[in-house]
């Protein structure tokens, strides 16, 4: 099953270098070779360290929920592709923007999220809704690289609060090792990309991505060094992580790494067949009510994000360390059974709708939704739907309301959605098959 899930996971990395498919931003290029570093690649680097904790049964039905959760998206995909595939390419609708109302709501979201954030910081005791608000960096960020497009005459302005939106995630990096705040570092300046219908090079692209994911299976890994002072700073733990990962040294697992919470997260449901039958919505719901009026917890379900660990190191019989993460598959499973294969084929097939918005619309608001999937996948996949779909909220909805009110003009302009695809090698027939 480990083989088969790594093949499963790598179908689109096979696609694409052998240039069936021909963009580095399709979406299920990036889910499945993330998949493959979170579940399988530590595994096929050595799977007896992870048998301690997890019977090899038991590891084995995680791994088959997760290749089956990656088909329905493969499969939710491809049925996009074919029923919109005999379809007249859209008008492309040119949407004008006022870059100075992008960069003021833009400045107004990172006076918003710069003192929530270095307000809370790490302290997991404030209210779960106000340590969120630092999310909202994000929105401020994209907002900004925008209207810098738009004008070039704001980058100096606007490079300046750029730089201003990247304390928190520089310093949760440093302070943490967190992998999300890493990743977004990474793929908040797609919109560059997006907004110029450019594309990296294939022999940077490819290494870069390996590299980046391979950065982002590991870097949990480098906070015990830190905290236990094995490595003076975050960099050197990564090095130092990097640098054994190579060798041929036993590895040592703690129970940390999401195929070992996840396998035991799914083996745990299944033998007390407690389910929790979609409850993650009421549980976003009980979050964002204050603390300080309400005692939460009880009205938190046994697999929420504070109690998931919890509850499955005390079904697993070991206890789960703070901040491990059981993989959105993991998750999935436990709030709808193997009714999770509907759930991931219909995230397949919305997907797919957003990024043919973002290449042929050539709007900014489509190219800002679609960079944001790339966030909101990765909190899905490597670690649960409740953080998934918080930094949808936090990310989408503010997003909406400043583009919204920023278009100053809107009309239909000549046909070219088709020509744009071709140009790039995007679309159509070249996606899977």
């Amino acid at each position: 099953m480990l083989w088969l899930a790594s093949l499963i996971c790598l179908i689109p990395m096979t696609l694409y270098l052998l240039r069936i498919i021909k963009d580095p931003f399709h979406p299920a290029l990036f889910v499945g070779t993330l998949a493959f570093f979170v579940t399988c690649y530590k595994p096929l680097k050595g799977l007896e360290p992870s048998l301690q904790y997890v019977s090899q049964q038991s590891l084995a039905y995680f791994l088959g929920v997760v290749s089956a959760s990656i088909l329905a998206f493969y499969l939710g995909f491809l049925w996009h592709a074919r029923r919109h595939r005999g379809d007249a390419p859209a008008s492309v609708v040119e949407v004008q923007y006022d870059p100075h109302r992008l960069m003021g709501f833009g400045v107004l979201y990172l006076l918003l999220a710069i003192p929530a954030y270095l307000y809370t910081r790490q302290d997991y005791g404030f209210t779960g809704y106000v340590r969120d608000i630092g999310l909202l960096w994000i929105s401020a960020f994209i907002l900004i690289l925008q209207a810098i497009l738009l004008k070039r005459q704001m980058w100096m302005v606007g490079v300046f609060f750029l730089a201003l939106a990247l304390i928190p995630p520089v310093d949760r990096f440093f302070i943490y090792g967190q992998r999300g705040d890493t990743f977004r570092l990474a793929v908040l300046f797609l919109p560059i990309f997006l907004f110029l219908n450019k594309r990296p090079p294939r022999a940077i692209f490819i290494p870069a991505a390996l590299a980046l994911a391979l950065v982002l299976s590991v870097l949990h890994m480098t906070r015990g060094l830190v905290d236990n002072g094995y490595a003076p700073n975050r960099i050197q733990a990564l090095v130092q992580v990097l640098k054994g990962s190579g060798s041929s040294d036993t590895e040592r697992y703690y129970g940390t790494e999401e195929h070992v919470f996840g396998a035991a997260m799914v083996q745990a449901v299944r033998d007390n067949n407690l389910y929790d039958y979609g409850r993650f919505v009421i549980d976003i719901g009980v979050r964002f009510v204050p603390k300080e009026l309400l005692d939460k917890t009880s009205y938190y379900s046994p697999w929420s994000r504070p109690y998931a660990g919890a509850t499955t190191g005390e079904m697993a019989g070991y206890a789960i360390p703070f901040g491990a993460m059981p993989t959105g598959f993991a998750h999935a499973f436990v709030e709808f059974w193997w009714a999770t294969i509907f759930f991931w084929g219909a995230l397949g097939y919305w997907i797919r709708h957003r990024y043919v918005s973002a290449i042929t619309s050539g709007r900014l608001e489509h190219q800002a939704y679609f960079t944001i999937l790339f966030v909101v996948l990765l909190y899905l996949i490597t670690q649960d739907l409740m953080d998934s779909t918080m930094n949808l909220m936090y990310t989408f909805l503010p997003l909406a309301f400043a583009y919204r009110k920023s278009r100053v003009q809107l009309h239909a302009v000549h046909d070219s959605g088709g020509e744009m695809a071709e140009s790039s090698g995007l679309l159509p027939a070249s996606e899977f098959a």
